[in-house]
């Protein structure tokens, strides 16, 4: 009997060079989500060390008010920057979440799949075993009873 050949073998390998660049996609995506977290959180801390600043220089006097309103201008500026960011950041959430789900179903029909492949395996193993025993079932009856022990040693 020829061996284990699975019909859908094609599909299955398409399916899984799919899985592979799901997930490739998602690692992207994690990183770019990441590095948003990173720059959101990073203007957010910023805008809070300006802002400290600010409230130490608000507090000396004479307060320069030219410079107090650049600074509380600058700080505006931050805040912007930092609302940017966290509209990028969820941006990013989104694609991220988009890729996990686009992983998550091309993983399913891989899946899917594999398991219809290792039933028909299955399936062809049993029916190469029936095979196999069939030809030894064969053999032994050409071949003709056995003698019964304890004959001819007379």
């Amino acid at each position: 009997m020829a061996g284990f050949r699975f019909r859908l073998q094609r599909l299955l390998d398409v399916r899984q060079a799919g899985t592979r660049d799901r997930a490739r996609d998602l690692g992207a995506a994690r990183a770019a989500e990441s590095g948003a977290a990173g720059r959101a959180d990073e203007t957010a801390r910023w805008g809070m060390e300006h802002l400290a600043r600010l409230r130490g220089e608000a507090g000396v006097l004479p307060l320069d008010l030219d410079a107090w309103q650049a600074g509380r201008d600058r700080y505006r500026s931050l805040r912007g920057a930092e609302a940017e960011a966290r509209a990028e950041l969820r941006q990013a959430q989104q694609r991220t979440d988009a890729a996990r789900g686009a992983f998550l179903d091309a993983r399913k029909d891989e899946r899917v799949l594999e398991r219809l492949r290792e039933r028909r395996q299955g399936e062809w193993e049993v029916r190469a075993a029936a095979a196999a025993q069939a030809a030894l079932d064969e053999a032994a009856a050409r071949r003709g009873p056995a003698a019964p022990e304890g004959e001819g040693a007379g």
